[in-house]
C-alpha cells in the first residue's frame, strides 16, 4: 500500500465523521424540546439523574421508576445538565449532543465498512455518507432521541464482535460483551446482537468465548434488568402503555387481541415498510417503486445470506435479520424503527451487492455481476436524490416544525399565566410543559397495542382519561383545541368533588380547564 493510500485509509473516518457532523449541525432546529414526546422525556430523565433523584419520571406524581427507557442516553444527558447553563438557556447544548454522536458514529461506520465488511474504500465512504447524510439520520440528529447513540454503539459492537470472531480470546470476548451491553442499554431492541454473537460463536463451537462474552454482557445489563424487574409489579397500571416495560405491554396486547391482531400488525408493518422504502429509493418515478423495493429486498437478503459465509460479517447479518423480524411484528410505526437502524441497513445492502458481484464474477457470470452493480447504483442514486432534495428543502426539520408551531405558543401561555403556576397539569404536551416549567404534568393518551391498527374509540379515550384523572388528580388540563383528548374530556363523567371550569378561552391553540376550589 502506497503512502497516499495509507493516508486515505487513516483520514477517511475522520473526514466522513466531520462531514456528517457539519451537515447534522447545519440542520439542527431551533424548535422546543418535546416535539416528539420522547425527546422531552429523555431530557427529564437526564435532569432527574443529574439532580440526584435517580432514573425516575420526575414530572409524574410519586416519581415512578423510568423502566421504559434504557439508561445510557439519559446518563449522557445528565452530564449535559451538570455542565450546561440552567435550562432553558442550555437548549442548544442539548441539541449539540446528537450531531456529535452522528459524526463519531459515521467515523466508526467507515471503520466497520472497511475492516469488517471489507468494502473498497470509495464504496465504504460513499455508503456511510449515504446512510448518515440522509433524512432519517439527520432528522433524528436534530431532536433529543437516542437513535444517534444507538448508531454509534451498534457499530462499535459490530467491530468488537468481529474482532472476537476473528481473533478470539477472553479480552475480545469481554470487549464485545461490554459493547453489546452498551447497545442494549441504549435501545432495548439492540438485544438482537446478543443471540447474533452467540450463534456465530456456537457455529464454530467456541464455547469458552461464547460463555465469557455472555457473562460480560449479562453482568453489564444485570443492574438495569434487575431495576426493571423489581419496579414492574408496583408500577401504576394506568401508565403502563406509555411509560411501562415494553415486553409486558406487547405480550398482554397480543394475548388479548389474539392471532388476528398479530396478523393485522404484520400486514400494516409490511405495507408501511414497502411504501416508505419505495419513496426513499425511487423519489421521482412512482411506477417503478415496487421493482425498486424488490431489488432492495433482494440485496438486503443477499447481505444476510452472503454475510453468513464470512466469519466477521455473520454478526451483522444475523443481528439485522433479527432486527427486521422483530420490527415487522412490533405494534408501532415501522418507519421509526427503520430510521433507527438506517445507516446499518444501508451498509448491509451495499455489502450484499458487493458480495454478490464478487461471487458472480468468480463464477464467470459477468453480465449478472455487472447487473448487480447497476442495480446498486440505481438504488444509491435514488436515495441520494431523495436526500439532496429533502435536505435542500428542509424536510429533516419539517415534522418538528409543524409540532413546534402548535406547541410553542401553548408553552409560552402556560409559562405566562400565574393561575397555572405550580399546578399539576394534564395535557397533550405534558412532557414539554414539565420540562420548561419545572413542574408536574401527565400525558393523557396512553398507548395500546391496538392503536397501531385502529384509532381508539371515544369510549376508550374516555375510560383512559377517567382512570388517569381518578388515580393522579391533575388540578388543571391544558388540551389542544383540535386534539383527540378534548372530546373525551368533555364527555368524561363529572365527579361531584372534582369539577373543572374553563378558563382563558382565548388561549393559543389550547383550551384550559382549572379545578374548582
Amino acid at each position: 500500500m502506497s503512502e497516499a493510500e495509507v493516508l486515505r485509509e487513516r483520514w477517511a473516518p475522520w473526514a466522513v465523521g466531520l462531514i456528517v457532523f457539519l451537515v447534522a449541525l447545519v440542520n439542527v432546529t431551533p424548535h422546543v424540546i418535546g416535539v416528539f414526546f420522547d425527546d422531552a422525556i429523555y431530557a427529564l430523565l437526564g435532569k432527574a439523574i443529574a439532580t440526584g433523584e435517580g432514573l425516575v419520571y420526575p414530572q409524574l406524581p410519586g416519581t415512578p421508576p423510568a423502566i421504559h427507557y434504557p439508561p445510557l442516553f439519559p446518563l449522557l444527558l445528565a452530564a449535559v445538565w451538570k455542565i450546561a447553563p440552567p435550562f432553558p438557556d442550555s437548549v442548544m447544548w442539548f441539541k449539540l449532543v446528537n450531531p456529535i454522536l452522528l459524526g463519531i458514529g459515521a467515523g466508526v461506520g467507515v471503520v466497520v465498512a472497511r475492516h469488517v465488511l471489507h468494502l473498497p474504500l470509495a464504496a465504504a465512504v460513499g455508503t456511510v455518507l449515504l446512510g448518515f447524510v440522509s433524512i432519517p439520520a439527520i432528522m433524528l440528529g436534530s431532536v433529543l432521541l437516542s437513535e444517534p447513540l444507538f448508531f454509534l454503539t451498534f457499530f462499535v459492537a459490530v467491530w468488537g464482535a468481529a474482532r472476537l470472531v476473528e481473533d478470539g480470546g477472553i479480552r475480545w470476548a469481554i470487549v464485545a460483551g461490554v459493547a453489546v451491553a452498551a447497545v442494549i442499554l441504549t435501545r432495548t431492541i439492540g438485544g438482537v446482537l446478543l443471540p447474533a454473537v452467540l450463534l456465530t460463536l456456537a457455529w464454530e463451537r467456541r464455547w469458552r468465548d461464547a460463555a465469557v462474552f455472555a457473562v460480560a454482557t449479562v453482568i453489564c445489563i444485570a443492574p438495569w434488568q434487575y431495576f426493571v424487574w423489581v419496579s414492574t409489579p408496583g408500577f401504576p397500571d394506568e401508565l403502563r402503555g406509555s411509560y411501562g416495560p415494553y415486553l409486558e405491554w406487547v405480550v398482554d396486547g397480543f394475548r388479548t387481541g389474539g392471532g388476528e391482531l398479530v396478523r393485522a400488525v404484520f400486514e400494516k408493518n409490511i405495507s408501511g415498510a414497502v411504501g416508505f422504502l419505495g419513496i426513499f429509493f425511487s423519489p421521482l418515478v412512482r411506477v417503478i417503486r415496487p421493482v425498486i423495493v424488490l431489488a432492495l429486498l433482494v440485496l438486503f437478503l443477499a447481505g444476510i445470506v452472503l454475510g453468513l459465509r464470512a466469519r466477521p460479517t455473520r454478526v451483522l447479518g444475523l443481528a439485522l435479520g433479527g432486527y427486521v423480524a422483530v420490527i415487522l411484528f412490533w405494534p408501532y410505526q415501522v418507519e421509526r424503527f427503520l430510521w433507527g437502524a438506517w445507516p446499518a441497513m444501508i451498509l448491509l445492502v451495499m455489502m450484499g451487492a458487493h458480495r454478490a458481484f464478487l461471487l458472480l464474477h468468480e463464477r464467470g457470470k459477468m453480465q449478472a455481476a455487472w447487473s448487480v452493480v447497476v442495480v446498486a447504483l440505481v438504488l444509491g442514486i435514488g436515495h441520494a436524490t431523495y436526500n439532496v432534495r429533502g435536505l435542500s428543502k428542509g424536510w429533516a426539520g419539517s415534522a418538528s416544525a409543524s409540532v413546534d408551531a402548535e406547541m410553542a405558543p401553548v408553552l409560552a401561555f402556560v409559562l405566562d399565566h400565574p393561575l397555572l403556576a405550580g399546578r399539576f397539569i394534564g395535557s397533550d404536551h405534558a412532557p414539554a410543559i414539565a420540562l420548561y416549567t419545572g413542574g408536574r404534568a401527565i400525558s393523557l393518551d396512553m398507548l395500546r397495542v391496538t392503536d397501531h391498527v385502529r384509532d381508539k374509540s371515544l369510549e376508550e379515550r374516555v375510560a383512559d382519561l377517567q382512570a388517569l384523572d381518578a388515580r393522579f388528580k391533575p388540578s388543571a388540563y391544558v388540551l389542544r383545541s383540535n386534539g383527540v383528548i378534548i372530546p373525551a374530556f368533555l364527555q368524561m363523567p363529572v365527579d361531584s368533588v372534582r369539577r373543572f371550569r374553563e378558563s382563558f378561552p382565548q388561549g393559543p391553540g389550547a383550551r384550559v380547564f382549572l379545578l374548582e376550589p
